[in-house]
């Protein structure tokens, strides 16, 4: 079976407000570039470095900040500054990576991944908590994507070889197959701004 990642999208049934991104009069994308996060206007110009020692940037919904991942402490912590870059602010302290930063849609709450396991908490950081579990310990969740009362993330839950998108606990929303057999793997969801549809990577044939 020839290997190649594509982006998909599968349709989900949920209705929710739509989050934006930029939050100004010229909405701008953020991305990690060289070990840093810049941002860029939707129309490709005006590009500027904003955060070092910063990736996995993610708008809050109105776009007055932005949440990422940095090991500017010699671990890897999830943060939140300004939309322009100032006042960041450190939000987790527990051992191990904490990644994949993913605001709900009221910009009231984070989901992030803490060692393979799916973890919310306030914007401020306070009130922690396991969301998603490992049931084995072969299970690994990651890159966490909220929209309303549905959070979609990538799992090995069905097979340790076999990465697929699940809902919040556990409802299996992708089944990967190559034509030849061979199980591929779908994973960094993301939702439509209307909460419609997930876009995904994927490298099934």
């Amino acid at each position: 079976m020839r290997r190649f990642i594509v982006v998909l999208i599968a349709a989900v049934a949920v209705l929710a407000p739509s989050p934006s991104g930029g939050g100004t009069a010229a909405p701008e994308l953020a991305f990690s570039r060289a070990g840093d996060i810049w941002t860029i206007g939707a129309d490709g110009t005006r590009a500027r470095p904003l955060l070092r020692d910063a990736y996995a940037p993610a708008w809050s919904p109105d776009g007055s900040r932005l949440a990422f991942v940095s090991n500017r402490s010699g671990d890897e912590e999830i943060y939140v500054a300004r939309a322009d870059g100032t006042g960041v602010t450190r939000l987790t302290r527990l051992p191990g990576p904490d990644l994949s930063p993913a605001w709900s849609s009221n910009g009231r709450r984070i989901a992030w991944s803490h060692e393979a396991e799916i973890w919310t908490m306030a914007a401020s950081g306070a009130g922690k908590q396991r969301l998603v579990a490992k049931a084995q310990a072969w299970h690994e969740h990651h890159s966490p994507a909220w929209h309303g009362a549905a959070l979609v993330y990538s799992s090995t839950r069905a097979s340790a070889f076999n990465t697929e998108l699940y809902r919040v606990p556990a409802k299996r929303l992708t089944f990967t197959k190559g034509s030849d057999g061979v199980l591929g793997d779908d994973s960094m969801p993301d939702f439509s701004p209307d909460g419609r549809r997930i876009a995904f990577t994927s490298n099934r044939d």
